[in-house]
C-alpha cells in the first residue's frame, strides 16, 4: 500500500490529503510525485508529460529558494539534504514550493510501512523546528471533469475493440477508484468513475468491478463488462488500456504490436479537456 501526502499552506488554517505532491524542482520546472513501491520511492511526472520515472529521491525547492533532496527515511519521515552538503537531517515534514510559487508543508498522510534506517545530520536553519509550522489549505483543485452527474448505464460498443481480454496469469483485481488531475492543475479529485472519450469520439464512463471495467455510454440504459478500455489521449491518438497489478496500467497504441506499463493514464474527458488518472 502506498501512502498519501497531507498538505498545509503556510500561514493558513486548513489542510488537505492527496496522493500526489506538485513541487518545483531545482531548475524551476514543475513536477508531480506520488509514492510507489509501498512508500519506499517516488514516481515523478513533469508537468504536461505523458509518462514519468521512478526514483528514491525528490529534488525540490524549499521556501527560501534553496535546492534540497528528500528521501524516504522511515515511518512518516524524510531525510533532507541541501544541495552539495555531505549530510542532512530527518524530519516528518517537507517544506516545498508548489506550481504557483506558494509555500506549503507536506507530511506523510498514512499507510506507511515500517522498518526504515535512519541517518543523523544537520538540518537547515531556514526550516523551523518540526511542530511549529503554520497550517493551511491545499492548492485549489481543478475539480473533476464535468459530467452532469453519473450518467445512466449504457451499452459498450460491440465492434472496434481489440479482442483477447486480459491475461489470466498474475492477475490482481486491484483497487476500485481513481485520482483525477486536470492538466496543469495543482491538485485533483478522487472518484470511482472515469469519464472518457473512446476512439470514435463518443463519451463513456468506466468503473472497476471485480478486476474488470464496466463501461456505460453517456445517456444509455445498460452497460457492459470488458477487460480493456479504449481511450483517446492528449494528442488525439487512440490507445487501449488494461489493468496491471494493484496500481498500474498497460497502454497499447492502436495498431501497435506491444505497449508499455505506467502508473498514469492521460485521457480526454467529455468536454475535450486533458486529464491524468491514477489508481488509488
Amino acid at each position: 500500500m502506498n501512502p498519501s501526502f497531507f498538505h498545509q499552506r503556510r500561514d493558513s488554517g486548513q489542510g488537505h490529503s492527496d496522493i500526489k505532491i506538485n513541487y518545483v524542482t531545482w531548475d524551476g520546472s514543475r513536477w508531480s510525485a506520488v509514492f510507489t513501491d509501498n512508500g519506499t520511492a517516488f514516481y515523478h511526472t513533469r508537468e504536461g508529460a505523458s509518462s514519468g520515472h521512478k526514483d528514491t529521491i525528490m529534488n525540490y525547492k524549499t521556501w527560501n529558494g534553496e535546492n534540497w533532496t528528500a528521501r524516504v527515511a522511515g515511518p512518516n519521515k524524510f531525510l533532507h539534504t541541501k544541495q552539495g552538503a555531505p549530510s542532512g537531517h530527518h524530519d516528518e515534514i517537507l517544506n516545498y514550493v508548489t506550481w504557483d510559487g506558494s509555500h506549503w508543508t507536506a507530511r506523510v498522510g498514512g499507510g506507511f510501512p515500517s522498518g526504515f534506517p535512519t541517518t543523523p545530520g544537520a538540518y537547515p536553519p531556514s526550516f523551523p523546528a518540526s511542530g511549529i509550522f503554520p497550517s493551511g489549505g491545499y492548492p485549489p483543485s481543478g475539480g473533476y471533469p464535468p459530467s452532469g452527474g453519473y450518467p445512466p448505464s449504457g451499452g459498450y460498443p460491440s465492434s472496434g475493440y481489440p479482442s483477447g481480454g486480459y491475461p489470466g496469469s498474475g492477475f490482481s483485481t486491484g483497487l476500485s477508484s481513481f485520482h483525477h488531475s486536470r492538466q496543469g492543475a495543482p491538485s485533483g479529485h478522487s472518484d470511482t468513475i472515469i469519464n472518457y472519450r473512446t476512439w470514435d469520439g463518443s463519451n463513456w464512463t468506466a468503473r472497476i468491478e471485480n478486476g474488470r471495467f464496466y463501461h456505460t455510454r453517456q445517456g444509455a440504459s445498460t452497460g457492459h463488462h470488458d477487460d480493456i478500455l479504449n481511450y483517446k489521449t492528449w494528442d488525439g491518438s487512440n490507445w487501449t488500456l488494461r489493468l496491471v497489478g494493484l496500481d498500474k496500467f498497460s497502454h497499447t497504441r492502436q495498431g501497435a504490436p506491444s505497449g508499455h506499463e505506467d502508473v498514469i493514464m492521460n485521457y480526454v474527458t467529455w468536454d475535450g479537456s486533458n486529464w491524468t488518472a491514477r489508481r488509488t
